[in-house]
């Protein structure tokens, strides 16, 4: 974390609160989890992911991870068109 960098809380299973988390950054780092329950991964990892790409896509931000050493771009799974279907 550095000074450049703000944090936002958002429930990534509402698309409106994505997209306007992700409004002006360049680049978001996914830290959102769920419980250990799989039928909550499974119902709503998914939802997550998709509403995760579409604010990118929207934004033009893109997806980061960072790791200790350099940062990785995916920019592969931002690319998918908003009409298909990722999952």
């Amino acid at each position: 974390m550095n000074d450049s960098n703000h944090l936002h809380k958002a429930d990534l299973l509402d698309a409106r609160e994505a997209l306007e988390a992700f409004e002006g950054s360049e680049i978001v780092y996914l830290t959102a989890g769920l419980p250990m329950d799989l039928k909550l991964w499974v119902e709503q990892w998914p939802v997550n992911m998709k509403n995760v790409f579409d604010a990118c896509a929207d934004h033009g931000t893109r997806l980061g991870s960072e790791t200790s050493k350099s940062t990785i771009i995916l920019n592969n799974a931002i690319t998918a068109s908003k009409s298909s279907r990722i999952f």
